[in-house]
């Protein structure tokens, strides 16, 4: 196992993200934490770790659905994920709405935020194909996820996840061999679709805090 590596834990005050934390800490790694902020000062099941892991990692408190602390949560999810790719259908180019100019300076703003933060973002790819042209770019065609492994050859769809808030995101993950996570409170679709769902939360952040 790799050390002094820079880590970062959220959901570190469950029992889960508790001892994850003493065991890196133990094998060298630079730990940072993210707990959940209470009025209480407390730190959850770190608030009883080991003696000898105790004051050797860092902890920062705030809410992972909050944009303040998802940006300094950021920082070190850069160094968690080796690719990070967006693939979103944007078919309002091609029914002429919008350009893509327009498309592509929303993403360059999307990109710069999340970099100013800390964080990255390794690219974006997007179809600009109408429902009624049924192209492979357009999700669930995986033509977008054959031009992400296509741009970064170490992807392995069998190691990777998808996480969307459509049944064609959901679809466009188990096709290319992924882990789907459907961030819904939608539960019947959930579960009548539980092929292609494998895991289900109510909004991304959920999902983070989760991780």
């Amino acid at each position: 196992m790799l050390t002094n590596s820079s880590i970062l834990i959220t959901g570190a005050d469950g029992f889960i993200g508790s001892h994850l934390t003493e065991t890196l800490v133990r094998v060298g790694h630079r730990v940072k934490v993210f707990v959940l902020y209470n009025s209480f000062n407390s730190w959850g099941w770190l608030d009883h770790c080991s003696p000898d892991v105790k004051g050797k990692f860092e902890v920062f408190a705030g809410d992972i659905r909050d944009p303040h602390g998802v940006k300094e949560a950021m920082k070190e999810l850069a160094g968690v994920f080796d690719r990070i790719v967006v693939v979103s259908n944007q078919q309002g180019v091609g029914k002429g709405l919008m350009s893509d100019h327009q498309v592509n300076e929303i993403h360059r703003q999307m990109v710069n935020q999340i970099e100013t933060a800390g964080g990255r973002i390794d690219a974006v790819f997007y179809s600009p194909h109408r429902e009624s042209d049924r192209s492979i770019m357009r999700k669930p065609g995986i033509g977008m996820a054959l031009r992400a492994r296509k741009q970064f050859p170490e992807i392995r769809f069998n190691q990777s996840i998808m996480a969307g808030d459509s049944l064609s995101d959901m679809i466009f993950g188990k096709r290319a061999g992924m882990k789907t996570v459907y961030l819904s409170n939608d539960l019947a679709l959930a579960r009548k679709h539980p092929r292609q769902i494998d895991m289900n939360y109510p909004d991304l952040s959920s999902f983070a805090h989760d991780l």
